[in-house]
């Protein structure tokens, strides 16, 4: 099984289309507090290909979706993942048969699982986004997230340094000994305990 992300406009169309053959539930479903994409895994077919359909089931805690396993058709899937104004349209056919034209569904980053915690130093996505092997807008959003939940509000994307508000106060973020770290960082390109870089922070780009 493959973790994916799938957009929110995908699965309402597609939910519909199911909707008899699954009982009519998804019908009911409240859609109001959905962002733009739910995790899910690929139960069946493959992305890369350009024959054959998918079916997937929405693996997502914060989605009224969750659990929710559908049918996704090539032609569906094709139909939200290209957007032509009226001047392109005759490049239409190109980009429906280009598999980098299909981005209504996108590979999901691999992290350790919650009951796996104790066997890793770290959970979260890492202090340089570059380095995920899928850069996209979930796994920006979702990295975004689970750093904004530990207090770590700020983060590295190449060269940018990205920050969430944490909405409260964060003392030891800005202390005097935070500063002194990252000034002697800055001086050795290291800390004292050694060669491991500090976390991303304002101070790293004084």
């Amino acid at each position: 099984q493959t973790g994916i992300w799938v957009k929110i406009s995908l699965l309402k169309d597609a939910s519909n289309l199911a909707g008899e053959t699954i009982g009519g539930n998804c019908t009911n479903i409240d859609r109001g507090e959905e962002w733009g994409w739910v995790r899910a895994v690929l139960l069946e077919g493959n992305l890369k290909s350009q024959d054959g359909d998918l079916r997937l089931r929405v693996e997502d805690d914060d989605s009224a979706y969750n659990r929710l396993t559908l049918p996704i058709s090539r032609s569906l899937l094709q139909r939200h993942s290209v957007r032509l104004s009226k001047s392109d349209s005759k490049k239409a056919d190109k980009l429906v048969q280009s598999s980098e034209g299909i981005d209504a569904i996108v590979m999901a980053n691999q992290f350790p699982r919650a009951d796996q915690e104790a066997q890793h130093e770290s959970v979260l996505p890492p202090d340089d986004l570059v380095t995920l092997t899928h850069l996209h807008e979930p796994a920006l959003v979702y990295s975004l997230e689970k750093r904004f939940e530990a207090n770590q509000i700020y983060t590295d994307t190449g060269a940018i340094l990205l920050v969430v508000n944490p909405f409260k106060q964060l003392e030891e973020l800005y202390s005097d000994n935070t500063m002194c770290e990252y000034f002697n960082q800055g001086q050795f390109m290291k800390i004292k305990a050694g060669d491991k870089k500090l976390p991303p922070h304002v101070f790293a780009t004084a």
